[in-house]
């Protein structure tokens, strides 16, 4: 592999950070690194900020905003890779979970159906991301709906085998009382990805501008 190429591993196709993603093979990796180490702090102190500490009887929190917007920002692999990094740190005792939780213990029963839905739902939205789902509302919209209805599937599903009974994980697991949480998760989500873009695009008309005047006044 040349100098100069991109490394292959951690990006498929291009998400908004690859548009400053250098071009030398090592500033790439360490551009990479950074961002995966960036995503997991994200989805951090997103876990810990709670809007209200009562919403039908659970705290509100962003965690699940947090693990959208790393997918659609990052991609497929590195955004994987920033929640498997989060997972790690919490399970090592670092306190990343909601509510300063760490350890093992503190995935025993619904969370741990919550890691394991996140994980899938990152790659998910993240292969959305990078077939351009991140450039409009409405689709940013559609990919978290899409990405809730993963996550909890999984949720409900784990929840069935360790109660051994679907009526059982029914009434642990009301997804009603989510609702209203994930509207505010997806309005937040349809207003700040596609703005990204759209600062870029203008920051980028901006600059042909500029170039293309500079061009006008040397001839």
């Amino acid at each position: 592999m040349t100098e100069t190429a991109r490394p292959p591993l951690l990006i498929a196709r291009k998400t908004i950070v690859d548009l400053a993603r250098p071009r030398t093979y090592n500033a790439a990796v360490a551009f990479d690194v950074a961002l995966i180490i960036g995503g997991a702090a994200v989805i951090t102190i997103l876990s810990q900020t709670v809007l209200w500490p009562d919403l039908f009887g659970e705290p509100f929190n962003l965690q699940s905003l947090g693990v959208m917007l790393v997918a659609f920002i990052l991609g497929r692999r590195r955004g994987a890779l920033s929640m498997a990094l989060y997972i790690i740190e919490g399970v090592l005792g670092m306190p990343v979970f909601p509510e300063g939780q760490s350890g093992v213990n503190a995935l025993i029963g619904r969370e741990y159906g919550y890691v394991v839905g996140y994980l899938l739902t990152v790659y998910v939205v993240g292969i959305l991301a990078e077939h351009k789902w991140d450039r409009w509302p409405w689709t940013v919209g559609l990919g978290m709906v899409v990405a809730h209805t993963v996550t909890y599937s999984i949720v409900y599903v784990w929840l069935g085998v360790s109660y051994q009974s679907w009526a059982e994980a029914g009434y642990q697991f009301n997804v009603k009382h989510h609702m209203a949480g994930d509207l505010v998760r997806i309005l937040i989500a349809m207003i700040v990805i596609p703005s990204l873009w759209w600062l870029v695009d203008k920051n980028r008309t901006r600059a042909e501008t500029q170039k293309s005047n500079r061009s006008k006044k040397a001839n």
